[in-house]
C-alpha cells in the first residue's frame, strides 16, 4: 500500500509542477487612427484645421539564422523570432499602429513561461515580415504624436521604407511615415 502511494505521488508530481507555472502575459500595444484624403473630407474649410505635418520613424534590425529571423527594434523595445508561421516574442513590448482597416489575419505568438520553461500561446495579429513590423511601429508612433497634439485624424499619410543589407546575415529596415494632423472644429 505504501509503495503504491509513493508511486502515485511520484507519478503525479510532474503534472503538479507543470500546472503550477506562472503565466506571463506579453503585451501588444495597439493604436488606430483613420487617415482622411482631401476628396473624402466633404467639409467646408472652416470646419477643420490642419495643425502641421508630423513624422515618425521605426528601425528594426533583422538577423537571418538557421532557425528563422530575429527581429530587434533599434532601442531594444522588443525582440521577435520568426520561424515559419510562428512569431515568438522573446522580450519587450510590441507596439503596432493601424490606419483604418489595415489589421491583417491572425498568427500565433508564444512566450516562454513557467517552472519547466513551457510556452504560453496566444493567437493575435503580428505580421510575419520585418518590413510590416517596422511599418506598424512607425504608425503607432505617428498616432501617438497626433493624439498628443489633439488631432482627430491624419491627412494623406506617406510611408517609405529603406532596406539596407549590412552583411550576409543582417538587414536594417527603417520606415518613415509623415502625415498632416487634422482637428475638427466643434461647437463649444
Amino acid at each position: 500500500m505504501k509503495k503504491t502511494l509513493k508511486f502515485l505521488l511520484l507519478a503525479t508530481l510532474p503534472f503538479f509542477l507543470l500546472n503550477c507555472q506562472t503565466t506571463q502575459d506579453f503585451v501588444v500595444g495597439r493604436s488606430t487612427m483613420n487617415p482622411v484624403f482631401f476628396e473624402q473630407l466633404e467639409l467646408e474649410r472652416e470646419d477643420y484645421e490642419i495643425l502641421k505635418t508630423v513624422t515618425a520613424t521605426a528601425t528594426v534590425n533583422v538577423e537571418e539564422k538557421m532557425s528563422g529571423l530575429i527581429v530587434v527594434e533599434e532601442n531594444d523595445e522588443f525582440e521577435l523570432k520568426i520561424s515559419g508561421s510562428n512569431v515568438d516574442l522573446e522580450s519587450g513590448v510590441l507596439k503596432f499602429g493601424y490606419l483604418t482597416n489595415d489589421i491583417g489575419r491572425t498568427s500565433t505568438v508564444t512566450s516562454k513561461t513557467g517552472l519547466m520553461g513551457n510556452k504560453q500561446t496566444v493567437v493575435t495579429y503580428v505580421p510575419k515580415d520585418p518590413e510590416s513590423i517596422a511599418r506598424r511601429l512607425a504608425k503607432y508612433r505617428l498616432i501617438n504624436e497626433a493624439k498628443a497634439m489633439g488631432g482627430d485624424g491624419v491627412i494623406e499619410p506617406v510611408i517609405s521604407s529603406d532596406i539596407a543589407k549590412v552583411n550576409k546575415d543582417n538587414t536594417v529596415i527603417k520606415t518613415t511615415i509623415a502625415a498632416k494632423v487634422i482637428v475638427l472644429k466643434t461647437d463649444r
